[in-house]
């Protein structure tokens, strides 16, 4: 496959998982650029920028995972199959658990939550957002598997992040500079609470 068409297809999957990552990843990230200290467009842009390279941390390692699996693992016939299966399987128990037929009760949620906000960083927010793989990325990663070499996983993983991360990062922008706003007319205090 050619690099141009590596990039095209990273570029196609990453705008159609942008409409997901708005509807996941921005009410996460939007409390954060609109309660800073000094909110504007920069904070707002900083902030969704450092979420976002979050998550292309987690989707390096994920990668990365699939890459030393096809090394260990002879890929065939019967391994597509089994890791088709496998990616459907996570993303119906996914979304039952999202949607609250499956209740699981988890420390490790917990504990993750507590460290999070003891953090306050986006940049963690973003690595811990990327591990839980959305359904876009279940199927970049299954484009993924297909691809010959680790550059050629790596050209398509920048491709697919930054399309999907365009729209969060002008989200974030245009969230930082509307609190800014806001916070002039209704104070900072009143917003936070809000928020």
């Amino acid at each position: 496959m050619s690099i141009d068409a590596i990039v095209s297809a990273g570029i196609v999957m990453g705008l159609s998982a942008s409409l997901v990552c708005m509807g996941w990843c921005i009410p996460v990230i939007m409390p954060y650029a609109a309660a800073a200290k000094k909110p504007g467009m920069l904070t707002g842009l900083v902030t969704t920028g450092l979420f976002s390279l979050g998550r292309l941390a987690s989707y390096s390692v994920f990668v990365g995972l699939f890459f030393a699996l096809k090394e260990v693992l002879p890929i065939n016939p019967v391994f597509g199959v089994v890791a088709t299966v496998l990616s459907g399987l996570i993303l119906i128990f996914s979304g039952l658990s999202f949607n609250g037929v499956i209740k699981i009760e988890s420390k490790l949620g917990r504990l993750v939550c507590r460290r999070t906000a003891a953090t306050d960083s986006p940049l963690f927010l973003g690595v811990l957002t990327g591990l839980r793989p959305c359904a876009p990325l279940l199927a970049a990663l299954a484009f993924v598997i297909a691809l010959q070499s680790a550059v050629e996983a790596g050209v398509f993983l920048i491709s697919f992040w930054v399309a999907s991360s365009a729209i969060v990062v002008i989200l974030g922008a245009l969230g930082g500079a509307l609190s800014m706003f806001l916070s002039k007319r209704i104070g900072m205090d009143r917003l936070r609470s809000i928020i």
